[in-house]
């Protein structure tokens, strides 16, 4: 199975990378419960929104102090905290929803353990409590086998005229490995910023400011229609 995503890389140069290509993603929601008081009043409490604050502090220094970055990447992200309906109250409860990027089973399931904990540690010794779950959104590495990226190449820079170069691991992660565990697969990125726009400088993909060249699309078209014909 082949995909292909546009990115604003350079315009119509291909990008790949073969083995471990995208991260694995893991959904987090933490749910840290306290007690409601009055803002004048903290200490009759227990101030969740402090607790919040402590473990994204915390959990956002677990990938640089006690996982070995040189081992592979991992990256931990809170983007959301949900709390409270009024500026002198301080709620019950704070609801938090993150992402976590691994490339490595082991230390994805490392990362569970030290994230739950963080989590659970920082609430007690506040006197409240936290309840962590991963997913259920999650998706393994995107990895694009050795062989299967190699018989790819021929029909690729045939297509694209040689424009495709390899890149290094993306801390993204792509629902197309899902396919790749019933059968293998190769992804790769096609760049079409807007046109005219400096590709380093082209917003990002899930910016709202995102925009691509859709005279660029025939291309990835292309590339998919030369796989086809050379591996049927």
């Amino acid at each position: 199975i082949f995909g292909i995503h546009i990115v604003p890389g350079k315009t119509g140069t291909l990008f790949y990378k073969p083995q471990g290509f995208m991260a694995a993603s893991d959904r987090i929601d933490i749910v840290l419960h306290g007690r409601q008081t009055h803002g004048a009043w903290p200490w009759r409490g227990v101030d969740v929104i402090a607790v919040a604050s402590q473990v994204v502090q915390t959990i956002n220094t677990l990938t640089a102090r006690t996982l070995d970055p040189t081992t592979t990447p991992t990256v931990f992200t809170i983007s959301t905290i949900n709390a409270g309906v009024r500026y002198n109250i301080i709620p019950d409860n704070v609801e938090m929803q993150g992402t976590l990027r691994t490339f490595d089973e082991d230390m994805r399931q490392e990362a569970h353990k030290r994230i739950t904990a963080t989590a659970e540690q920082i609430a007690a010794s506040s006197g409240a409590k936290a309840k962590v779950r991963f997913g259920p959104v999650a998706y393994p590495v995107t990895t694009n086998p050795a062989a299967l990226t190699e018989a790819s190449l021929p029909a690729l820079k045939l297509a694209m005229g040689g424009k495709a170069m390899v890149i290094p691991k993306v801390s993204g992660s792509e629902d197309f490995s899902e396919f790749q565990k019933v059968v293998p697969g190769f992804f790769y990125f096609l760049g079409a910023p807007p046109k005219g726009a400096d590709f380093n400088k082209a917003p990002s993909n899930h910016s709202p400011l995102f925009d691509i060249d859709e005279d660029q699309l025939p291309v990835g078209a292309r590339t998919l229609a030369a796989l086809a014909v050379d591996f049927l």
